[in-house]
């Protein structure tokens, strides 16, 4: 039986037809003779080659605020040339394969974006020959522009995380918000510099764009630092990981598996932003109470201390080294609730994180699939109908997700009769 195309590939040929009609049709009609015209192809491709890594790998580029001034100063047309041929400039410069589609793909996705979005100026801007049709970015006319901004960013947004959830094989909107929070102010200042360089345009001419391109620096490097912030966060975080796994050998690489499998049920169940990354570290930390503590250890500690008998000694112990750091301790009662059974009561009850609830699936899971001893590993299908059976343990709507998860990757064989 010939197999029918997956609507992932129907879009992506939808979106390279479309945005390639696009850019003939509209790039035949640019001002090639124009001298700006070139440099601001080399502006832009200067730009997006200085990209930065978000926390998820993937890459972002900071050369919206050009694009945004060239909307606003030149003709539709010469601005899609603009935006395109800078872009192209910079993906061939990497002699690197695009994750879908090359450079034709791309050129579509950003020909729809500068398209749709430039409906906004009905063919009028900054540079018009005819006074009496050009932009006044003083007046009224800034609404239009700020309108074209949001609509540049939110379907430049839509098709990256559309790639980003075909890839990871993830639902859409919780990549989308997620995104758009970590992203959305750094793309309101940028596009706040390309609304400026083009108001100064009158009085400035050309050269405005060179002075506001400073601003534009400055943004670039600040959201540089914030990242690398965050990787450093991240990076402390996978070191205390190795730390457990030098101590116990049988746990090597547990922690990654079980935060990469919580973060995608997480995604499943619409967690997006904050609360996603919080997941993610909390999975990854959730052993440390294993650190440097034999079982005798815990058994002494329960004893001395008072312990919940309800919750792992691990848990407690995790829980309370969390909280002596400043930028952990937010993870402290995830971890210190990730061996909680589930009962009804808890449902409903704030007091046990959904974190805690996905990390205790994602965990048990884990320790089905790939235990070192070899005749109690269980295959994917094995360990799903295993859980199911122990299903009072654990949050349905969290194991719901789980196989949800598992089918998506294809990781659960699924028969029919």
């Amino acid at each position: 039986m010939k197999q029918q195309p997956s609507i992932i590939t129907l879009t992506r040929i939808g979106i390279l037809t479309i945005g390639l009609l696009i850019f003939v049709a509209e790039s035949r009609s640019a001002a090639f003779g124009h001298i700006w015209l070139p440099i601001f192809i080399i502006l832009v491709a200067l730009i997006r080659l200085a990209e930065v890594k978000l926390p998820q790998g993937d890459p972002i580029t900071l050369d919206a605020s050009l694009v945004v001034a060239a909307m606003l100063l030149f003709d539709l047309p010469s601005a899609m040339v603009i935006s395109a041929g800078g872009m192209l400039v910079a993906t061939l410069s990497r002699q690197q394969k695009t994750d879908v589609g090359g450079p034709l793909f791309l050129l579509a996705q950003r020909s729809i974006v500068v398209f749709v979005a430039g409906l906004w100026t009905s063919g009028r801007y900054v540079t018009a020959l005819a006074p009496a049709k050009s932009l006044d970015l003083l007046g009224w006319d800034l609404l239009r522009a700020i309108g074209l901004c949001a609509t540049f960013f939110l379907l430049e947004l839509t098709f990256d995380q559309l790639t980003l959830s075909q890839r990871q094989a993830s639902p859409f909107v919780p990549a989308f918000l997620g995104a758009f929070d970590l992203v959305g102010p750094i793309y309101s200042s940028l596009a706040s510099v390309g609304i400026l360089m083009s108001m100064m345009y009158p009085s400035m001419g050309m050269w405005g764009v060179f002075l506001f391109g400073l601003p534009l620096i400055v943004v670039h490097y600040s959201f540089k630092l914030f990242l690398d912030i965050k990787n450093t966060y991240k990076h402390t975080i996978s070191a205390l990981t190795r730390a457990i796994q030098v101590e116990d050998h049988d746990q090597q690489s547990h922690s990654e598996r079980v935060a990469d499998l919580a973060i995608d049920v997480g995604r499943e169940l619409g967690l997006h932003g904050e609360k996603l990354e919080s997941l993610g570290y909390a999975a990854m930390l959730h052993d440390i109470g294993k650190l440097g503590l034999d079982v005798d250890s815990f058994d002494v500690l329960l004893d001395s201390r008072g312990m919940n008998p309800e919750i792992a000694p691990h848990a407690q112990i995790g829980a309370e080294i969390l909280e002596q750091v400043e930028f952990l301790k937010q993870y402290a009662d995830v971890v210190r609730k990730h061996h909680l059974p589930f009962v009804s009561h808890r449902a409903v009850d704030q007091e046990h994180p959904i974190e805690a609830r996905i990390i205790a699936v994602a965990n048990y899971f884990d320790q089905l699939t790939q235990t070192p001893i070899a005749e109690r590993r269980l295959s994917t299908n094995q360990a799903v109908a295993r859980i199911k059976r122990e299903a009072f343990q654990f949050d349905p709507k969290v194991l719901r997700a789980l196989i949800g998860v598992l089918k998506r990757q294809q990781r659960l064989i699924v028969t029919t009769a």
